[in-house]
């Protein structure tokens, strides 16, 4: 029965993109997992540690995405009992707020809280440009392509260094959307790794009802100032 199960959602999909392809319109919704990729064995890790291994497995986000429109976030369906390290694990990684992504006007916004007060932070460090490699591997019966991207990250006193994003992309759900805002591949991607951090795809529904809107509340900030704005609360905390 699983495998039946697993067939008829995989022509239900086929049948949908076909139709969105002649449409002109892709939309729905796709929901992720984050997860820490470790160095050692679990065992070997300390107990809030492993606790907070276990939270990653039970928190979940959301993408919802229309064209070349998308917004990803936290699901607050995964956090109803409160748990307190499911907020560490929203935020640790990448995941705090709303991820607004418009790749046709390249327009990249994250909606966050923070010190009191909610932000609207501009993308002007990093516009990726991907690396499409040859390597592929099925993710969930999906034939997917490798593709990699150097990430610019503050570090502080006007320094950065960079981070190196792996990303698994299939042209087989043609939507130039993913995690975390990151974008503008030729399909979907179904897996991210950032760092110790991965996101992976768990479902994903067409949809023709979603809609997106570009958050509007919040103070307008470009991503640099809102780093320097944080590294002065950050010296304010230790004085």
């Amino acid at each position: 029965m699983p495998m039946i199960k697993h067939i008829l959602i995989s022509i239900f999909c086929f049948l949908c993109i076909q139709s969105f392809g002649q449409n002109e319109n892709i939309s729905g919704t796709a929901y992720y997992k984050k997860s820490l990729v470790l160095k050692t064995d679990k065992s070997e890790i300390k107990p809030f540690d492993a606790a907070l291994i276990d939270a990653y497995d039970k928190v979940q986000f959301v993408l919802n995405f229309y064209n070349n429109e998308s917004a990803f976030q936290f699901s607050e369906e995964s956090n109803k009992g409160g748990n307190s390290l499911y907020k560490i694990a929203t935020v640790l990684g990448g995941g705090k707020g709303i991820y607004y992504t418009n790749t046709t006007d390249s327009i990249y916004l994250q909606q966050r809280e923070s010190f009191g007060k909610n932000f609207i932070i501009e993308n002007t460090i990093n516009k990726f440009k991907w690396e499409l490699l040859n390597e592929t591997k099925i993710i969930d019966s999906y034939t997917c392509y490798k593709a990699r991207a150097l990430k610019k990250l503050y570090v502080g006193e006007n320094e950065f260094t960079s981070r190196v994003i792996e990303a698994w992309y299939s042209e087989e759900l043609p939507v130039p959307h993913g995690p975390i805002g990151y974008s503008g591949l030729p399909g979907l991607i179904l897996e991210l790794k950032e760092g110790r951090y991965l996101y992976t795809l768990q479902q994903i529904f067409f949809d023709s009802s979603v809609k997106i809107s570009k958050p509007v509340e919040g103070e307008i900030i470009s991503d640099i100032a809102f780093e320097t704005v944080a590294e002065k609360a950050n010296k304010n905390k230790k004085k």
